[in-house]
């Protein structure tokens, strides 16, 4: 026996104040089980593969819970939309993907958490294990908590990954680079490399790493201050500065 399965798609647009301090673009919100209008708790859920748009920013999730304020002129601003299950945070060929969220509007910040938080684009993959934070107004997301990206040649982990965008051909946002905070720890080829703060390039594939830099290949070790690494080629450069010489320690095969 077949079942009909019926969809309600419903779709919400708000038109907010245009005083410069209330001003919000319109929102786009539709489901497939439903939207349900909380008066008294100035609340909308929507429920079903929930999908929210507002300024070519878009938000997915099994629900959405939009909060909102509604002065005395009688016009809604919205300030915190929760997302919870399944959420996909997504700007043009960014997205980033996590459990539960929530994005405030006045910030124009989305903090993803969760198991399994991932960033990607058609050129990489950031995962952490804490937070993602998208701040959309800045271009820049921030992965806390033993983050990592990997590579053909080997992986880049950190404490912090703050992956920044750039305006692309047209109005596109595609990553650029990311910057590297706290216990990094890269892999190329049977290299290890240790540092304190770096800076990789997208494109190019190369990390600058400084701050008490080691690089690790088997028994052998070299010291430094800096080092630039290339994910491309597999090969690695120490850097010393003014006042430090670079040390090594090289142990022959016997």
């Amino acid at each position: 026996m077949v079942k009909n399965i019926f969809v309600i798609i419903i779709t919400l647009v708000w038109s907010f104040s245009t005083d410069e301090v209330y001003a919000q673009s319109d929102i786009s919100l539709n489901a497939t089980d439903g939207i349900e209008w909380l008066r008294d708790q100035r609340q909308y859920i929507a429920r079903g593969d929930a999908i929210l748009e507002r300024d070519g920013l878009t938000l997915k999730a099994d629900e959405l819970i939009v909060y909102y304020d509604e002065p005395d002129d009688g016009d809604i601003k919205v300030v915190r939309i929760d997302a919870n299950g399944n959420v996909f945070v997504i700007r043009d060929d960014v997205i980033a993907s996590g459990a539960q969220a929530a994005y405030h509007l006045n910030d124009k910040v989305a903090v993803i958490i969760g198991d399994s938080l991932e960033l990607k684009n058609k050129d990489i993959i950031v995962q952490a294990n804490e937070s993602l934070e998208f701040w959309d107004n800045r271009n820049v997301i921030i992965a806390r908590g033993k983050a990592i990206t990997r590579h053909t040649q080997g992986t880049l982990k950190a404490d912090i990954l703050s992956a920044f965008l750039k305006n692309n051909t047209g109005k596109e946002r595609v990553l650029d680079r990311i910057e590297a905070l706290g216990n990094i720890l890269i892999t190329n080829g049977d290299e290890v490399i240790r540092g304190n703060e770096g800076v990789y390039q997208i494109k190019q594939e190369i990390v600058n790493i400084c701050g008490d830099v080691k690089i690790t290949r088997g028994a052998n070790q070299i010291n430094g201050q800096c080092a630039n690494v290339n994910f491309k080629t597999g090969n690695s450069k120490i850097i010393g500065s003014k006042n430090q010489r670079i040390q090594g320690l090289i142990i022959p095969n016997q």
